[in-house]
């Protein structure tokens, strides 16, 4: 400590150097900290189970060690340099919290359907050290399977429901799971409410094991209880009345055959309120279209609060239910202002290249209602400035995009009203989108003008997309300039891809993710399905040629896939595949620069700059050109491990990362040669980089800061693809490594 403070250090730096030298000085132990004749607890292990995880049992464990950053217990070193806020306190080995999680694991294990398993555990002492382990020892035994499953009750009417409709979870010759049981519980709740049981609840079902059937089964028995109080009978609807708070109060009570509808004075039609309330005079009731009618009116943006009230009419003889819907009007425009740090690559040639910072500012104005049926028309404008840091910038600002982006949302499906319940949506919209994007750049200018039409339903299981209509004109030139020092066979590439053309095209695309489902790891898909562009429409223009353009056919089809597995609170390993492939159709046609693939990037290969790997193992000299390095085939993986540093006012997160990929051609290309794909060969040209990573998470924004090391570079010949050769050299450092830097998460 005298040493750091001669030097006058700053707190930080104190840290760092107490800690490296408190690491790697075996005369300090962070064992200090633990009191004379106790141990700190180092680790976990379970030792003896065949048919459950591991890492299910170690879940069970709640006397658990201090937590590591990679291998190293950086915040119990913060906590004993008495920095206490960003530390932890040592983790002193309890034998009473011991015994606690071995029974933990038995009642977990007898829930799991092991009824004879055996848990006991060894403490022992690390030799030489202050420290033990924890050993569980884990026999699971015999486990019981279903039998058979019976239900009854004294309301026959309950016990004919449940026993057909739907499909029971529970299944002759499964193992007894007490979760499973708890899933069929509210299984048969559910569905008792959807068949008008509106009195009905989960305590009235019951579950009762009979293990004496022998040969290590179980007879499942389900008793479906009556409450006296309030007999079980099905419920229709009676009375709907819908009304809402607009701060005025004016008698505008509508009657139709739907309902009651009192606006006070909100111009909205009651056609939308109809469609949106599912629950209809006289019908059945059921809880599923109380979930709907109240997803369906919040999905229109129109309210800020939704309440729908359910009043059963216990004098009635019939059993009703009276419905009231309360809605709180929302503002009925809204102005969204969101100001964004920015940065871009742009690579025209190896020996042009740059990375830019800026700024953006984007406003979003959104309009609901418009046009009395619960409409919804935003306009997002976006300004992003940007910059360079090179001796030679001649401009302030190199980069500036403007763009323009009207959308009308309609609440239904425009002239195909059924389509929604053919695809089982829950619900449905029309998004009729037109946009204007205008980007100038020190290598080029260009304008996008992209018109759809599409149909998005919402699933169980995620978003759907149908755009039947999707209008796409693009028009880019370049700087002369810098093309005069190409040969004829660059300027070749740059007509080809990067002549002005028009999509006409179709698509079907969608997004899942079961994070709902399951917090500690959960899948994410996101897919273009299929996009077929330009199927008839090129002939009737001569391929685009009547409107001096190139009118595109291809077929196009992506997805990328991640998976995130929460190990623990601070740590997380996160991994992502892409893959595309575009498909030109038709002798003179060719895929579109803006609907190919391209490798290398903040978000795809992190010791590359964009633009700068590919096609395959095609390389080229300092004078060829680098926005033509794309491919018809795409494909990118990504392996990254999140570590928790620092949870304060800014959280401190670090990353290890593994990056693979690269985009091919279809065909021998004579101007790429290499660049096409072969199965002998593609692995051998998979571009591999590693890297480690630091973000700052300030709750509104993630500042991301990775750096990407190259491994094996397809760029370079067969024998010189391995780069990390010589890494202790500082020119290999300085020339062979990239810094990133970016907003948010890479994926």
């Amino acid at each position: 400590m005298l040493f750091t403070e001669r030097l006058h250090l700053s707190s930080t730096a104190k840290v760092a150097i107490l800690v490296l030298f408190g690491t790697l000085s075996p005369g300090c132990r962070i064992t200090k900290i633990v009191p004379e004749g106790q141990l700190l607890l180092e680790k976990n292990k379970v030792k003896g189970n065949q048919i459950v995880s591991s890492g299910s049992i170690k879940e069970q464990i709640r006397h658990n060690p201090n937590r590591k950053l990679i291998f190293f217990k950086f915040h119990l070193w913060m906590y004993h340099f008495g920095f206490k806020k960003i530390g932890e306190p040592p983790v002193i080995l309890d034998s009473a919290a011991v015994q606690k999680s071995a029974r933990n694991i038995s009642v977990y294990l007898l829930k799991k359907g092991f009824t004879e398993n055996e848990v006991h555990y060894e403490i022992g002492k690390i030799p030489f050290r202050r420290r033990g382990k924890v050993t569980y020892f884990v026999t699971e035994g015999k486990r019981l399977t279903i039998k058979g499953v019976e239900v009854k009750s004294t309301n026959k009417s309950l016990a004919h429901v449940v026993r057909y409709n739907g499909k029971s979870l529970l299944k002759p010759g499964n193992p007894v799971d007490y979760d499973l049981i708890g899933a069929e519980r509210n299984r048969i709740n559910d569905l008792m409410r959807d068949k008008g049981y509106f009195q009905f609840n989960r305590s009235l079902v019951e579950f009762e094991l009979d293990t004496t059937v022998g040969n290590d089964e179980a007879f499942v028995l389900i008793t479906i209880l009556e409450d006296t109080r309030r007999p079980q009978r099905p419920y229709k609807i009676g009375n709907v009345l819908t009304e809402i708070e607009t701060g005025d109060s004016i008698a505008d009570t509508l009657r139709t055959d739907g309902g009651h509808y009192v606006l006070n004075g909100m111009p909205l039609n009651t056609f939308i309120l109809e469609q949106s309330t599912l629950l209809r005079k006289g019908e059945l009731y059921k809880q599923s279209l109380v979930s709907g009618t109240y997803e369906k009116l919040i999905g229109l943006g129109m309210f800020s609060s939704v309440d729908v009230r359910l009043t059963p009419k216990e004098e009635s003889d019939t059993g009703e239910i009276d419905v009231y819907i309360r809605l709180v009007a929302a503002p009925k425009h809204d102005l969204i202002w969101e100001p964004q740090v920015v940065t871009t690559e742009q690579r025209f040639r190896e020996d042009i290249s740059t990375r830019n910072y800026g700024l953006a500012n984007e406003l979003t104005l959104k309009n609901k209602n418009v046009l009395r049926n619960g409409e919804e028309f935003n306009v997002r404008l976006r300004t992003a400035l940007e910059t360079q840091f090179t001796r030679d910038s001649n401009s302030v600002f190199s980069t500036f995009i403007q763009e323009v982006n009207t959308e009308l949302k309609v609440p239904h499906l425009l002239f195909a009203p059924s389509l929604a319940e053919k695809v089982n949506a829950r619900n449905s919209s029309t998004r009729l989108n037109l946009s204007y994007l205008y980007e100038r750049n020190q290598f080029y200018l260009r304008n996008l003008l992209p018109l759809t039409f599409s149909y998005e339903f919402v699933q169980n299981k995620g978003v759907m997309y149908w755009t039947p209509v999707l209008i796409s004109l693009n028009k880019a030139t370049f700087n002369q300039s810098l093309l005069d020092d190409l040969g004829p066979g660059y300027l070749e590439a740059q007509q080809r891809l990067f002549t002005n053309n028009l999509i006409t095209s179709q698509k079907l695309s969608g997004v899942y993710t079961n994070r709902d489902r399951s917090p500690s790891e959960f899948w994410y898909v996101n897919s273009n399905m299929l996009e077929m562009a330009g199927m008839v429409l090129p002939q009737l223009t001569d391929y685009g040629s009547v409107f001096g353009v190139r009118h595109s056919t291809f077929l196009r089809s992506d997805a990328d896939v991640r998976y995130t597995h929460h190990i623990n609170p601070n740590n997380t390993v996160v991994v992502r595949l892409f893959g595309g492939l575009g498909v030109p159709v038709g002798e003179r046609s060719l895929l579109p620069f803006e609907r190919r693939f391209f490798a290398g990037g903040s978000n795809s290969l992190r010791a590359w700059r964009l633009r700068t790997v590919g096609p395959g193992s095609f390389s080229n000299d300092t004078s060829s050109i680098q926005f033509a390095r794309s491919g018809e085939i795409g494909f990118t993986s990504n392996f990254e491990y999140r570590f928790g540093i620092i949870e304060a006012a800014v959280d401190v997160e670090g990353a290890l990362f593994l990056d693979a990929g690269n985009v091919w051609n279809l065909k021998r290309d004579t101007l790429f040669p290499g660049g096409e794909f072969r199965f002998n060969r593609f692995y051998k040209e998979l571009a591999i980089n590693s890297g480690i990573g630091l973000r700052l998470d300030f709750d509104f924004l993630v500042l991301r800061f990775d750096l990407g090391v190259p491994l094996w570079d397809p760029n370079e010949a067969l024998e010189s693809r391995w780069v990390f050769v010589e890494p202790w050299k500082l020119s290999w450092a300085r020339e062979r490594t990239v810094w990133n830097v970016a907003v948010g998460y890479p994926f």
